[in-house]
């Protein structure tokens, strides 16, 4: 089987991780696989200057993916100057990839708002191989597209063989805006192995953490003002936040106007190694973001076995019992530090293993690669029945 998936860039810390979630999708289905597969991973990166920093384009052909891309800065370009330019930059890789490696069985797009114009839809249908598409976007479930934007995505509502999406909220979305009722798929997105259950060995201190770009709408500033209401004067409970950003200075400062940089610590940005090794350490997950698609950072720290306390908004709620963790009310100091108290209160019959056990059946590679190839396989079987 031949699989050609259109991501928005390649991951790398030098360029913000962009395309992480894809490609982590690819490297589970490299693995899990069990037909033989070429899996060719595709994209045009066109982030403005000012967030990409490059010209040029990669080719790698390891981890059993072969890379092909291009970064070229557009972003801020009026709209038809950019849309022209991605539209032949992204056809003329794809026409250069599939010459050279054939084409493929099955398209998979990621964020098509992001990835895709009605030229390079075009051209993608146009090859009648298989096509899989699926949303993440915040904006899309947002409702927060363009006219344009929206006729783009009917097109691919109505065209697309299978449609999938990381949580239960976007299909609504996507109906409402346009106005296509089909087969959504819930799919989440994929948990790294480094992200697994070790058993550690408490040092006497209940840590509480938080990870995510520093930024107004993760509401981290929420977060400390509940921390500090319900554990200011309680001994050896300390709050870790993990990530860096355009906030870091002002939650610094109001951190340390409050008196509590002994009990809440900032880490900064920490590669995913070192990120993972502070969830080990810690005991609770806590997000006070009142918006997400996903939320990745949550099912990481249940892969580690962390019961989480997400807002009552979240998507994923719908993995959240009261043996996994604690809902919120989105917005609400008051709510958001009684979680944490409940939490804390109970947390000696918290079943770290079985939470653990839980996150792998739902978020480890093995459980997305296995929906993804059947979704594939289901994909082909129906053109070869037909």
């Amino acid at each position: 089987m031949k699989l050609l998936i259109l991501g928005r860039s390649y991951p790398e810390v030098e360029t913000g991780m962009v395309g992480i979630f894809e490609y982590e999708q690819a490297q589970a289905v490299s693995k899990s696989s069990k037909v033989p597969i070429q899996i060719l991973y595709t994209f045009c990166d066109n982030r403005s200057i000012f967030r990409l920093h490059k010209f040029n384009s990669i080719y790698k052909n390891d981890d059993h993916i072969i890379k092909i891309g291009k970064y070229f800065p557009i972003g801020g370009f009026p709209n038809k100057i950019f849309e022209r330019i991605k539209t032949k930059l992204s056809i003329s890789m794809l026409k250069h990839a599939i010459s050279k490696f054939g084409k493929p069985d099955i398209i998979h797009i990621h964020f098509p708002i992001i990835t895709l114009t009605e030229g390079i839809w075009e051209y993608l249908i146009s090859l009648q191989s298989n096509i899989v598409v699926t949303e993440h976007y915040s904006r899309v479930q947002n409702k927060e597209l363009s006219v344009k934007q929206i006729e783009l995505l009917k097109k691919i509502a109505i065209n697309a063989d299978k449609f999938l999406c990381v949580n239960n909220l976007l299909p609504k979305s996507i109906e409402e805006l346009t106005g296509v009722q089909r087969e959504f798929v819930v799919v989440p997105n994929v948990v790294a192995p480094i992200f697994s259950y070790n058993e550690e060995l408490g040092d006497g201190i209940y840590r509480f953490i938080s990870i995510g770009r520093l930024v107004k709408e993760k509401k981290f500033d929420l977060l400390i003002e509940a921390f500090v209401k319900k554990f200011k004067d309680a001994p050896n409970i300390e709050l870790i936040i993990v990530g860096g950003g355009e906030e870091y200075k002002s939650l610094k400062k109001k951190i340390n106007t409050l008196n509590m940089e002994k009990k809440i610590k900032m880490t900064g940005f920490l590669d995913r190694a070192k990120t993972a090794r502070i969830l080990e350490k810690s005991n609770a997950y806590v997000s006070a973001s009142s918006f997400e698609t996903f939320g990745v950072p949550v099912v990481e720290a249940m892969s580690c076995g962390k019961p989480v306390i997400v807002a009552d908004t979240s998507p994923l709620k719908q993995y959240i019992n009261s043996l996994r963790g604690v809902l919120f009310k989105v917005d609400d100091v008051e709510s958001l530090a009684d979680a944490m108290g409940m939490l804390y209160e109970h947390h000696t019959v918290i079943n770290s293993s079985e939470i653990a056990v839980f996150a792998e059946s739902h978020f480890s590679e093995k459980a997305i690669a296995e929906k993804l190839c059947s979704i594939y396989s289901s994909c082909i079987s129906r053109v070869n029945k037909e």
